[in-house]
């Protein structure tokens, strides 16, 4: 990849790639089902979280509306009403 690709230019106080264009907006994305192996795999590269259990969810926020949809793509925004607000520092 050339250098050019990760140059920005600041278009009205954001920052924008040179020469992308605005994608629309997805819907609900299938997620990755994960496999458990015998063995968590070694070596330097490798990084690990610690699984907790609860839900899976994706949150999708457009034009300041959020739906929040399962992990088998059922929006459970109307389950979910009750999650705290809270705005971003």
């Amino acid at each position: 990849m050339s250098v050019t690709a990760f140059q920005r230019a600041r278009t009205h106080g954001r920052s924008k790639s040179i020469g992308a264009s605005k994608a629309p907006m997805p819907g609900f994305i299938e997620p990755c089902d994960p496999t458990l192996p015998e063995r968590a795999p070694t070596g330097s590269d490798w990084v690990y979280e610690i699984k907790t259990d609860g839900y899976r969810g994706q949150v999708h926020i457009r034009n300041r509306r959020v739906t929040v949809y399962s992990k088998s793509g059922y929006d459970w925004t109307r389950n979910l009403r009750q999650l705290p607000k809270q705005r971003p520092n």
